[in-house]
């Protein structure tokens, strides 16, 4: 007797009746579902934010190198995600405000010639994390564009790590995937905190250093005089060996500290439930939705619509949202509202 799910495939020949196989229903069998990719762009902190596609710029630039969730990357400017405790926003970006970063699989390497031979794991060079930003590129040459990126790592603010050398153009760009790189680190050394890579063995730098403390390192070979290390940022390179110092074991625990506190409202009056859409204007376009629990001060209302200020990281903005439905004359004409983006 056939399974749930699954059917019988049945031939009659000549008078005889044959089960020819048992096969999963397609109907039964469930699809998988590919994983959303998460986009993102990191602006300049010149760049430029609007809430509509033609509209005019917000009061504030970026001010600071941000990362930003994009929702759709095919327009004149991007559209982006601004998401708060109880709301999320849409934007727009200018494109001329947007660093080059480096895309999924791209490889740092220390010289034009390096980039013509073999890249292995021991192999001096760099395999950047996704949306890691160049602060200096050079218009593309043979395919190779020479640039300087920051590897410097966020919870180490007093650690700024950079490296020069050569990224393939086509392993660049300004709207990028995050992900993981899969590298393996297991440091057994520190190095000073003014330490330079080098490509080869007395060779030429390409990764330079600067910190008031000892960095850690794993050391992945020995040249003569020269030890072959890889550093936290996962750079790979050459160092003096009178530079390395060893250490018993791994001691550090990281200790982050990354709990946010939620914002509250002064003086809240509405509640709005998850899932409200926030308009520009009264009936006018989504800009956005009510993701969590909102509590917020209405600074306006008008018709059974209120009015929120939120202040974002391009300027405060000015949010409508539908907080009661008045009636309507039976030959009222009703207007459509615009398309709600989240829907």
């Amino acid at each position: 007797m056939a399974a749930a799910g699954q059917s019988v495939h049945v031939v009659a020949m000549a008078g005889i009746v044959l089960i020819a196989a048992l096969v999963p229903s397609r109907s039964a069998v469930a699809e998988p579902r590919p994983a959303a990719r998460v986009l993102w762009v990191q602006t300049r902190p010149e760049a430029r934010a609007s809430l509509t596609l033609d509209g005019p710029w917000l009061d504030r630039r970026a001010g600071a190198e941000l990362r930003l969730r994009v929702r759709d990357d095919r327009g004149a400017r991007i559209r982006f995600v601004e998401s708060f405790d109880d709301l999320e926003l849409l934007f727009y970006v200018e494109r001329d405000g947007l660093k080059t970063c480096t895309l999924p699989g791209a490889v740092l390497y220390p010289s034009e010639a390096a980039a013509a031979k073999h890249f292995g794991d021991l192999s001096p060079g760099v395999r950047p994390e996704p949306g890691t930003c160049s602060n200096d590129a050079a218009p593309a040459r043979r395919g190779l564009v020479k640039l300087k990126l920051d590897l410097s790592i966020p919870y180490a603010p007093g650690h700024r790590v950079e490296a020069r050398g050569y990224v393939p153009e086509k392993a660049l760009g300004q709207v990028f995937v995050e992900s993981d790189v899969t590298r393996s680190f297991s440091p057994d050394a520190t190095l000073p905190g003014n330490y330079r890579l080098l490509d080869a063995p007395a060779g030429a730098a390409f990764v330079f250093s600067a910190s008031s403390d000892r960095r850690e390192a794993q050391k992945l070979g020995h040249n003569g005089r020269y030890t072959l290390v890889r550093t936290e940022p996962g750079a790979v390179g050459w160092i003096a060996s009178s530079s390395v110092q060893d250490i018993p074991s791994d001691d550090s625990s990281g200790d982050p500290n990354g709990v946010e506190g939620g914002m509250e409202a002064p003086g809240a009056h509405i509640v709005l439930p998850v899932g409200t859409v926030l308009r520009e204007s009264v009936n006018g376009q989504p800009i956005g939705e009510v993701t969590g629990p909102f509590v917020r001060h209405a600074v306006r209302q008008d018709g059974g619509w209120s009015r929120f200020d939120v202040d974002t990281r391009f300027g405060t903005v000015a949010v409508w949202a539908q907080t009661s439905t008045p009636a309507m004359p039976a030959s009222a004409p009703t207007r459509p509202a615009p398309r709600n983006p989240w829907r």
